[in-house]
């Protein structure tokens, strides 16, 4: 077992695909928590820039507000 390990690690082809692997689950892994963060940053912007439009949609779920609020943006930012 130890031999057939040992063998394989030899092998050039083992470690291209180990860096393959490597980069291709780490791009993964970083873009899906970047993606987040990005999409989380994009929406409070945009229902700020709208709220401060004096765009109010007929249903804000009050989670959103409570989320704009914890993130140091308010409804009436900007001297409203």
């Amino acid at each position: 077992m130890i031999q057939r390990t040992v063998g394989a690690l030899r092998m050039p082809v083992t470690w291209q695909l180990a860096v393959l692997y490597a980069l291709t689950f780490g791009g993964f892994v970083a873009f899906s928590v970047y993606l987040t963060t990005y999409l989380k940053t994009a929406v409070l912007a945009v229902a700020a820039v709208l709220s401060e439009g004096g765009f109010r949609p007929l249903r804000w779920r009050s989670s959103t507000w409570r989320v704009l609020r914890a993130g140091g943006m308010s409804r009436g930012a900007g001297g409203s």
